[in-house]
């Protein structure tokens, strides 16, 4: 019988505390400044991004609390971003003007280790949109399942 080797315990959760994200139209990737833990130094806070140190399937949740200063009915889209596969996970929204919304996302992504995942945000319209420092409203993190 051969002895399979253990995988490594790999968990991350970052959040954002040190001051809210602005920027306007396009697409963003989401750097969160904090880091709870990360088991395996995978996730880089400077970036944003995850990368594996060892292929498997892997879990990610992003919780964004934000607020717009664009058009209402203007489109705010989060996504979880697999590269360099495709978005694996999204939420689109249409918030009135300066509210306070929260977007979630889940998903599940078989990677290998010259891929990342991160959460990005994007929208067209005229104007700003805040990623709130509000915690524990904006975070990322995730594990791996297998």
């Amino acid at each position: 019988m051969s002895q399979q080797t253990p995988l490594l315990a790999s968990r991350f959760r970052a959040q954002l505390v040190a001051a809210p994200i602005v920027h306007g139209a396009g697409i963003f990737d989401i750097p969160l400044d904090t880091v709870l833990f990360d088991d395996l130094n995978e996730y880089d806070p400077l970036t944003g991004r995850f990368t594996p140190r060892e292929a498997g399937r892997y879990i990610f949740h992003a919780n964004m609390r934000y607020t717009q200063a664009i058009a209402a009915g203007s489109q705010i889209y989060f996504s979880i971003y697999h590269s360099p596969i495709t978005t694996v996970s999204e939420n689109w929204d249409y918030p009135p003007l300066g509210s306070d919304m929260v977007a979630h996302l889940t998903a599940i992504v078989d990677m290998t280790p010259n891929e990342y995942v991160v959460v990005q945000e994007s929208h067209a319209a005229v104007g700003n949109v805040t990623i709130s420092n509000f915690v524990p409203g904006t975070f990322f993190m995730g594990h791996r399942l297998s």
